[in-house]
């Protein structure tokens, strides 16, 4: 003999909307796979790296030049990464 069960099964689906971090435009939506992966649209992840600046310069030129790159940067998202 043979019986059938049938038994509900409820599930969720997880969707990710994506907005620009400068000026909120909507970017738009993705569907999370059931292992957890969803693509990132939009995502950039920029670093400059061998930028040479080349000058003669006093210790306190030097140290202004610096904090102006630093502060330029900073204005247009760049941060120091954080230690996990």
């Amino acid at each position: 003999m043979e019986k059938t069960i049938v038994e509900e099964k409820v599930t969720y689906i997880h969707k990710h909307e994506f907005y620009c971090d400068k000026c909120g435009k909507y970017l738009g939506i993705t569907r999370e796979y059931e292992d957890g992966y969803y693509e990132k649209i939009g995502e950039v992840d920029l670093k400059l790296y061998d930028l040479e600046l080349s000058g003669n310069f006093c210790d306190d030129c030097k140290n202004r030049i610096g904090f102006q790159i630093e502060e330029a940067l900073s204005k247009i998202g760049f941060k120091y990464p954080t230690k996990e």
